[in-house]
């Protein structure tokens, strides 16, 4: 009966270090899966922040923009395309094609009041 009972230990034994085996193995597993996780998080979040910056920017140098036009800062971009066109059709008929935008017609605008100031 003791070589028994000895058995019963044994086999006992043997279940507890197979698991213990696999809980380290299976414990190893999730920690490298979470490392790696880890340091993906971070290389996105830095990602984020320097997308997050270059959108920022973008918005201010949008918004700086508009304000040169005389644009508000809220209007689309679509609806001040369509404010540029009626303007140049407007006030910017010398121009070219390849010149419709406010920096010429501003030109044209001075160069035209000299000339009827010099007229007066």
């Amino acid at each position: 009966m003791a070589a028994r009972e000895n058995q019963g230990i044994q086999l006992a034994l043997i279940i507890f270090v197979i698991l213990t085996i696999i809980l380290i193995v299976t414990t190893y597993m999730f920690f490298n899966y979470y490392q790696k996780e880890k340091e993906a998080n971070k290389a996105l979040a830095a990602d984020n922040t320097s997308k997050d910056n270059t959108a920022q920017a973008a918005n201010k140098e949008s918004g700086l923009l508009k304000m040169t036009i005389g644009a508000a800062d809220t209007e689309k971009a679509a609806d001040v395309d369509a404010k540029a066109v009626k303007d140049m059709e407007k006030y910017g008929k010398g121009l070219t094609n390849d010149n419709k935008n406010y920096r010429f017609l501003v030109e044209q605008l001075g160069t035209e009041l000299k000339t009827a100031n010099t007229r007066i």
